[in-house]
């Protein structure tokens, strides 16, 4: 855990008030969604057999090369294709309900291996879980398990980088058909940019359609009836394929008149957006009534798992204090016979939504400071005291910020609470402070995990601190908490800038 004591942790300003959740809205005509391209479609599909093939085979090879090669046994064929069939169902309903929204993402980024990761950790715990609950661990080896994880995983990140790129270099052009029109702007860089990735991806000799799009009011209606009819007349005259818009340069109202005009050629369309409105297809679509939205930011938790990371605070602050509650007792008594004073420092923080409370601690200083003016803690600081240096370094003064816990007044995990001396200082020369107070103030952090606290001399430092805590504050969740509380023991060890 971290160490912050009265002068510990020093803290930044408060920022403008950002909405939990920003949604940018595209209004669109109430209609039937277009069918995904056959291309889009096959590549899918045959990423999502390829991945099963590769975990049906990762199965069975780690089952037999581990029997054969450390426990000199053949092992159990069958029950190893059993497992690879389970997993291989799990995980592909589990990454389908993942990708369900991100069908524009491109399978080999990194945001899709990271839901790979994920997902295919929870398929292995799962299929683990089930093992053991129909009884069948006593024909599955462990080894064998941690193998499979390690081979199936490795096969999986290797298909999403390589499959999708063979496919459209040697796939596209024969379930598309070689023929495509692509409908641009003359002048426009998009269009050409366009034809060359065509190229790349495999299709030869794109049909070009140029329209002026720029053209004054009065020369639209004959630019786009002459336009069309080129468009119209490759149609018919050439085979299967598809037509492609630059749709960047056309303005809102001429590209739903081209739109309109293609609704009678039997061919898939597929517009490319302008830059201004690609960046936004990443993110996920929501629905708002018979609206379409993009959520631009979400709240850094909804309730479900605002309730899971406080069953996760309770549990775990409850069971480490019957856990070491001899320690605490023996801290205790150290303090009490090394300095006068009391054994716990009490001083107010704010919290949740900037609301004060008192934060308790064990003494590790021979003051108390608890008003306008608060001196941080530095290295080899004559204030503190013997056990206390101790206890810093440790970070065994914290454990009594779980009562604050407890009480629900701090959680295990998130911005560490400053003195309201340093929150009113820091609060004018930082940007964005008052975001830490989203969520809940932690025992340790996404700061302190890296390697942020400590003294802060230089006001970069506590910039740097700030910017970590708002970054945790705008994409907390209970993965990410599990994830810093492991990170803290190693931080413990560490004895990164604790003093």
């Amino acid at each position: 855990m971290k160490h912050l004591d009265h002068n510990d942790d020093v803290p930044p300003t408060p920022a403008p008030e950002a909405p939990a959740r920003v949604k940018l809205q595209l209004i669109v005509r109430e209609e039937t969604p277009p069918p995904t391209s056959s291309h889009a479609a096959a590549s899918r599909f045959a990423l999502a057999v390829a991945e099963s093939l590769i975990i049906l085979i990762a199965a069975v090879i780690a089952d037999v090369a581990y029997h054969a090669f450390v426990l000199g046994n053949p092992g159990h064929r069958l029950a190893s294709v059993a497992v690879g069939l389970l997993t291989a169902a799990l995980f592909a309903g589990a990454i389908k309900s993942v990708e369900t929204n991100q069908r524009l993402r491109d399978p080999s980024s990194i945001e899709a291996l990271r839901d790979l990761t994920f997902v295919w950790i929870g398929t292995i715990l799962s299929v683990t879980f089930f093992s053991f609950a129909l009884k069948a661990d006593e024909m599955l080896s462990r080894g064998a398990m941690m193998s499979f994880m390690a081979l199936g995983y490795v096969g999986l990140v290797v298909v999403r980088v390589t499959l999708p790129r063979l496919f459209a270099k040697h796939v596209a052009t024969r379930i598309n058909g070689d023929e495509v029109i692509v409908i641009g702007v003359e002048n426009d860089p998009p269009t050409v940019a366009l034809l060359r990735e065509l190229e790349g991806a495999g299709y030869s000799a794109p049909r070009l359609v140029l329209f002026r799009a720029d053209c004054a009011p009065h020369e639209w209606p004959n630019e786009l009836r002459r336009s069309m009819d080129k468009v119209m007349a490759l149609a018919h005259a050439g085979g299967q394929g598809e037509i492609c818009i630059a749709g960047g340069a056309f303005g809102e109202r001429r590209l739903y008149e081209v739109l309109a005009g293609l609704k009678v050629i039997p061919r898939a369309v597929r517009v490319i957006p302008s830059p201004a409105v690609e960046q936004f297809l990443h993110y996920p679509v929501r629905g708002i009534g018979s609206l379409y939205s993009v959520e631009l930011q979400r709240a850094p938790m909804d309730l479900g798992q605002l309730t899971a990371k406080r069953v996760l605070d309770l549990g775990a602050a409850a069971a480490i204090l019957i856990l070491i509650a001899p320690l605490l007792l023996l801290i205790a008594l150290a303090i009490k016979l090394d300095s006068k004073g009391p054994i716990l420092f009490h001083q107010r923080r704010l919290g949740l939504r900037g609301k004060a409370f008192e934060i308790f601690k064990f003494r590790t200083m021979t003051v108390t400071e608890n008003g306008d003016v608060v001196t941080q803690a530095q290295k080899n600081d004559p204030r503190v005291t013997r056990v206390g240096r101790w206890l810093r370094r440790l970070s065994l003064d914290e454990f009594p910020q779980l009562l604050n816990v407890i009480r629900g007044e701090m959680s295990l995990v998130g911005p560490r609470p400053h003195a309201l001396a340093h929150d009113r200082y820091y609060g004018t020369l930082i940007e964005n402070y008052e975001v830490r107070q989203h969520v809940k103030p932690g025992m340790t952090g996404w700061a302190q995990v890296n390697g942020l606290r400590g003294e802060t001399k230089e006001l970069e430092q506590m910039r740097r601190r700030v910017e970590a805590d708002v970054w945790y504050a705008k994409n907390a969740s209970v993965f990410l908490d599990i994830k810093i509380l492991l990170l803290t023991f190693v931080e413990v060890f560490r004895q990164r800038n604790a003093h």
